[in-house]
């Protein structure tokens, strides 16, 4: 993985860290979920989500295994 790609893979983690703190602070998730929850956010961005559709992604995801 070149330095750039590092870079862009850093930024896009932000963008769903960001989403995930800002809507889902204080919801229960197993520890063994998160790096799920990077790759549904991951995937909604390869396919051209704004951030409104990443929420909605990360969203569905995280109610469909929630625990509290």
């Amino acid at each position: 993985m070149t330095r750039s790609e590092k870079i862009a893979a850093k930024k896009i983690d932000k963008r769903i860290e960001a989403a995930f703190y800002a809507n889902f602070r204080g919801v229960h998730v197993s520890v063994l979920d998160i790096p799920k929850i990077f790759r549904v956010g991951r995937e909604a961005l390869a396919l051209g989500a704004d951030e409104a559709a990443l929420l909605a992604a990360i969203s569905g995801f995280i109610n469909s295994m929630r625990k509290n």
